[in-house]
């Protein structure tokens, strides 16, 4: 886990709901609120929970890199510290007898006429590959989700257009976790090493409580806290004193 950054002794935690800002950039109103704290002196850590990873890309594009982020899914998958690179959808490995076609819509990659795979470029940082989804029989059987440092973060592989694995790699490959869905679209997630002492969790808000509990335990002791949680769909179970 990377700290570099932090001040314990100053202990604000920001805990945003990146879901909740449909129709406009998820990262906007928190970077606002930062910045003003920021010229308060009272700059928060932000607690990211969910699978962003376009918050780094965002980071970087606007110049906000000292903006201390500790992320869940950064730590599960060992990506505190990636060197970047650039990975193009042509980076990728495809039958020699491939069409690529270009529109605004996003990069089309055809075999004869029929289509086997779409890709999208990160739209914060449009070098980067983003999301690729592969194609038979006309219905999507996997999608492949690229975080923009240029690594393969997350495999969801379909049966019957629903998604049956949901699967997470760490930047050299590793296989990380993986939730296996139900017919009714419930999952529980299963890691191949313990976290923070766990590696079955009953969904993503466990895994979530867990992880906040251990990292507030681990950054600050017994040093009182003040955490803003916008996100309300955390049951917050760490000791939290504001």
């Amino acid at each position: 886990m990377i700290l570099r950054g932090i001040d314990v002794a100053k202990s604000y935690f920001e805990i945003p709901d990146w879901t909740t800002s449909e129709g406009s950039n998820p990262f906007d109103e928190t970077l606002a609120r930062t910045r003003l704290l920021q010229q308060a002196g009272m700059a928060p850590t932000i607690i990211n929970l969910d699978w962003t990873p376009r918050l780094r890309a965002y980071q970087q594009r606007d110049g906000w890199q000292d903006q201390p982020v500790l992320g869940l899914y950064d730590d599960l998958q060992l990506a505190t510290d990636v060197q970047e690179r650039v990975l193009s959808i042509r980076d990728l490995n495809w039958p020699s007898d491939v069409l690529f076609f270009t529109t605004d819509g996003g990069l089309f990659v055809y075999q004869g006429a029929t289509r086997i795979a779409e890709a999208f470029m990160n739209p914060m940082m449009t070098d980067r590959l983003d999301v690729v989804r592969y194609f038979a029989d006309g219905q999507v059987v996997a999608e492949n989700r690229y975080d923009y440092r240029g690594f393969l973060s997350q495999r969801i592989e379909y049966e019957n257009g629903q998604p049956a694995t949901r699967r997470f790699y760490s930047p050299g490959g590793r296989l990380r976790g993986f939730y296996i869905f139900t017919e009714q679209q419930q999952a529980s997630l299963s890691l191949t090493e313990p976290f923070y002492g766990r590696d079955v969790f009953y969904d993503e808000t466990d895994l979530q409580a867990h992880y906040l509990q251990h990292l507030l335990t681990d950054l600050v002791g017994e040093t009182p806290v003040i955490v803003n949680a916008t996100n309300a769909k955390l049951a917050v179970v760490a000791r939290v004193t504001t």
